[in-house]
C-alpha cells in the first residue's frame, strides 16, 4: 500500500522539549509515543516505525498502542491470504469454481489488515505464532518444529494467549511447506464474538514465506480453510474431527480434542505428512438420526456407524449451516 501522510518532523522535537521540561528524559527510555491533537491531512489513527523507536497517535485504546508498539517491535501486518474469484491474476474472468478457489492456499493474493483475529491485522488479538516467535516472544523450544516426513505424531498445543509460556509445552506447530515456505498452527482460547466457537473449537493456520505480493506484510498470511462457507473468515480454523490437507507435501493436520481452561487451555492435534500406500478409507456402516419429522425448537440426534481397516482413530467432523461446531464424536 501506499505509504501514509507523515506528522510534521517538529512535531516530535516540540513532544521532546515538553517532556523534558518536566522532567522526563528521551535518552532514560527504550521507547517513546507521541498522543497528539489530530491533524488535517493525516487518516490514520496510529503511525509506529518499524523496528524501532518512534509513536505518532491521534487515537488512544488498547488497539492502537499494541498494533505501532508491535511495529517498534519490528511487526508488518497481520494479513489474509484471499483466493476468491478474481484475487488471483485472472481478474473478474475467474469462476469461483476454478482450480484453486476451493482451496485456502490457492491462486489468490495478500490482503494487508485482513487477519481480523491479530491486532496486527483489524483484530484486537494477540500477535500471531510466527510473530510472537520472531520479536522472542515465543521460544524455539515453544514450538514443534516438522521440517519433513514421513512423519505420524500426536502434538498437543496451547493456547496462544497463555498468560506465560510454560516450560515443556508447545504453542505452536510449524511445518516446513515448500523449500521457502511455513505452516503454523496455532490454538485461540480467548477470543468471543460469533467466531469464538469455531476458534475455541479449532486450529488457525497461517502460511509465511510468501514472496508472491507487494502488500506490506504478505510473508504472513491467515490461511481461511473453509474458503466456501457463509460465514467468511470466522470459520477459517479447521474445526474439530476435519483434517487440512496440502497435496505438494502430502501434509494431514487433524484437531481431534481441546480441554483445559484459561492458561491452560489445549487442543490436540494429530499430523501426518506422506504417502501412505496402505493406508485404508474408513467403511461407513449408517447414519441414522433420532427422527426424520422435526419442529422448530425440538432436538435431534445423529449417529455414524464406520469402522477404519487399518484400525486408525477415526475423526468425525459433523458440518451444521449455524454458528456450532460438532463434537469430533460417532454422535
Amino acid at each position: 500500500p501506499p505509504s501514509p501522510a507523515q506528522p510534521p518532523p517538529e512535531l516530535y522535537a516540540h513532544a521532546y522539549q515538553i517532556a523534558i521540561a518536566a522532567g522526563y528524559y528521551p535518552q532514560d527510555y527504550d521507547w517513546d509515543c507521541i498522543r497528539f491533537t489530530s491533524m488535517a491531512g493525516l487518516s490514520w489513527a496510529g503511525l509506529g516505525r518499524v523496528g524501532g523507536r518512534g509513536c505518532w497517535l491521534q487515537a488512544s485504546g488498547y488497539g492502537v498502542m499494541a498494533h505501532e508498539f508491535g511495529h517498534n517491535l519490528g511487526l508488518t501486518h497481520g494479513n489474509y491470504w484471499d483466493t476468491s474469484a478474481g484475487a488471483g491474476g485472472g481478474g473478474s474472468a475467474e469462476v469461483t469454481s476454478q482450480i484453486g478457489h476451493e482451496t485456502g492456499f490457492g491462486p489468490g493474493k495478500s490482503i494487508d489488515y485482513g487477519d481480523f483475529f491479530n491486532v496486527m491485522g483489524s483484530g484486537a488479538g494477540h500477535y500471531n505464532a510466527p510473530q510472537k516467535y520472531s520479536i522472542s516472544w515465543l521460544p524455539e523450544a515453544a514450538i514443534n518444529t516438522i521440517a519433513s516426513g514421513p512423519v505420524s505424531t500426536n502434538v498437543r498445543v496451547y493456547s496462544l494467549e497463555a498468560q506465560f509460556v510454560q516450560p515443556g509445552r508447545y504453542n505452536a506447530i510449524r511445518v516446513r511447506s515448500t523449500s521457502d515456505r511455513d505452516f503454523w498452527f496455532q490454538y485461540r482460547s480467548t477470543l468471543g464474538g460469533s467466531a469464538g466457537m469455531f476458534l475455541t473449537n479449532g486450529l488457525q493456520v497461517i502460511w509465511t514465506g510468501n514472496q508472491q505480493t507487494t502488500a506490506q506484510n504478505g510473508q504472513i498470511d491467515l490461511i481461511d480453510t473453509t474458503p466456501n462457507s457463509p460465514f467468511g473468515k470466522e470459520d477459517s480454523a479447521i474445526s474439530l474431527g476435519r483434517t487440512f490437507y496440502y497435496p505438494i507435501n502430502n501434509l494431514y493436520v487433524t484437531p481431534v480434542a481441546v480441554g483445559g481452561v484459561s492458561s491452560n487451555a489445549y487442543i490436540d492435534v494429530v499430523v501426518n505428512i506422506g504417502l501412505f500406500p496402505t493406508n485404508l478409507p474408513p467403511v461407513i456402516a449408517s447414519l441414522t438420526s433420532s427422527s426424520n419429522n422435526i419442529a422448530v425448537g425440538d432436538t435431534v440426534t445423529f449417529t455414524m456407524a464406520a469402522t477404519d481397516p487399518n484400525l486408525d482413530t477415526l475423526a468425525y467432523d459433523w458440518t451444521f449451516d449455524d454458528f456450532s461446531v460438532g463434537p469430533n464424536s460417532p454422535t
